[in-house]
């Protein structure tokens, strides 16, 4: 929990001194008008200003949301490798174990944390939760997760959860790659439309603009 309070300190922090950064390139932009310079100077400065202090933040987000989008990929392998583990006798901690070893890209760190903690002697509930605060960013591995949980305490077969979870999940992964494939062939249409649109205007143009001027001519020959 101490390490994702930090976490969610410093995210804050990041959000506070972008915040309090902000004013300065208009500061900059007037104190340079006030010395002489052009408006046309003044108002790069504080453009170029801005865009620097709201990039490393634009650009930090931008980076944790494709380490958690990575991660949700991965998530339903490691539930799978989870469920064949425990399938052949492994207990979790050991599962847990023998899948730290393995490439699951951005979520192998957190994997590995998660056999530290548990190396430390921890709890699995614990671990398993402070690996879950972890991921906490992402709504779908954060509910995967509670359902592991509340079926470890339950004594259910944790196996058969593991195992129904990673098949819930690649299904939702697919559904949701489905769904933006379709979603970019609707956007992709509708921009095609928008350009055959302007140019149908523009030929329309083109071509009544002359018309329309001959006509003008004709009508102010006759008067």
């Amino acid at each position: 929990m101490g390490g994702i309070n930090i976490k969610k300190l410093m995210q804050n922090k990041r959000l506070f001194w972008t915040a309090v950064a902000f004013p300065f390139p208009f500061l900059l932009g007037l104190i340079a008008f006030l010395l002489g310079a052009s408006s046309t100077t003044s108002i790069a400065l504080v453009s170029i200003g801005a865009i620097l202090v709201i990039l490393p933040s634009v650009l930090i987000s931008f980076f944790e949301y494709r380490e958690i989008k990575d991660a949700e990929d991965k998530f339903p392998h490691f539930l799978s490798d989870l469920a064949q583990s425990a399938s052949s006798g492994m207990t979790l901690t050991q599962a847990i174990e023998v899948a730290s070893k393995s490439d699951y890209g951005k979520l192998t760190k957190y994997i590995k944390q998660l056999n530290i903690w548990l190396s430390w002697k921890l709890t699995f509930p614990k671990a398993w939760g402070k690996f879950t605060v972890q991921l906490k960013r992402s709504v779908l591995i954060s509910r995967i997760n509670t359902i592991i949980l509340e079926a470890f305490h339950s004594g259910g077969d944790i196996k058969k959860t593991l195992g129904s979870l990673s098949e819930n999940v690649t299904l939702i992964k697919e559904m949701e790659s489905e769904r933006k494939s379709i979603m970019r062939q609707q956007i992709i249409i509708m921009y095609v439309i928008f350009f055959v649109f302007i140019a149908v205007v523009i030929a329309l143009y083109k071509i009544l603009s002359p018309i329309l001027y001959i006509q003008q001519i004709g009508a102010f020959s006759g008067v």
